[in-house]
């Protein structure tokens, strides 16, 4: 879900702006070999857009990787074709502070802010029987998201978690059926 609604956002404002032109999108199966697809779908959208691709956006960070290494792959260096993303983590740091590396930034998204506050509204709502509207205004919770880009990734890394597992937040989303996650459109300024 949380991808479909990160798309829906980057939708919105790509209408807000005019000078940006999406040249594609690759919308992935939600598979056990999403990997595989989402290299497949992006080596595809890449050579039928060579040399017009100016950036690239990936819904979340599991894709930036893929298509860090296929753009590495292809001798693409550094700010050439920036590639942003989100959730934040350690390997996005890391890729993020390499200087070989084409991913250029990521959105944090605080995962265990997210779960403390769905527990707190939980409590407020079901067991204290406060009315939902004076909790949230609307169907989400909001939680405050940094961006990490190269200046701050070597100091974003936070201290391990213990209680934080593999896989949590937006790629459970790749975990379940019934819909398709809408990702990576190559977007040029051109």
């Amino acid at each position: 879900v949380a991808s479909r609604i990160r798309g829906k956002v980057l939708d919105v404002v790509l209408s807000e702006n005019q000078a940006v032109k999406e040249l594609g999108k690759f919308s992935m199966n939600r598979t056990q070999s999403w990997r595989d697809d989402v290299r497949a779908g992006m080596q595809a959208l890449l050579l039928q857009n060579q040399g017009k691709v100016d950036a690239i956006w990936a819904s979340f960070d599991g894709q930036a990787y893929i298509i860090d290494d296929l753009l590495k792959a292809q001798g693409v260096k550094k700010g050439q074709i920036p590639l942003v993303s989100v959730d934040g983590g350690k390997e996005s740091y890391r890729r993020i502070a390499d200087p070989d590396s084409t991913f250029m930034a990521t959105v944090a998204i605080p995962f265990e802010q997210m779960g403390r506050q769905a527990i707190d509204a939980v409590q407020a709502i079901v067991v204290d029987k406060k009315p939902k509207e004076t909790i949230t205004s609307g169907p989400y919770l909001f939680a405050t998201a940094v961006l990490v880009d190269r200046p701050s990734a070597t100091t974003a890394i936070p201290a391990p978690r213990a209680r934080r597992r593999r896989g949590a937040g937006s790629m459970a989303t790749l975990r379940g059926d019934g819909f398709t996650l809408r990702t990576v459109p190559l977007i040029s300024r051109r």
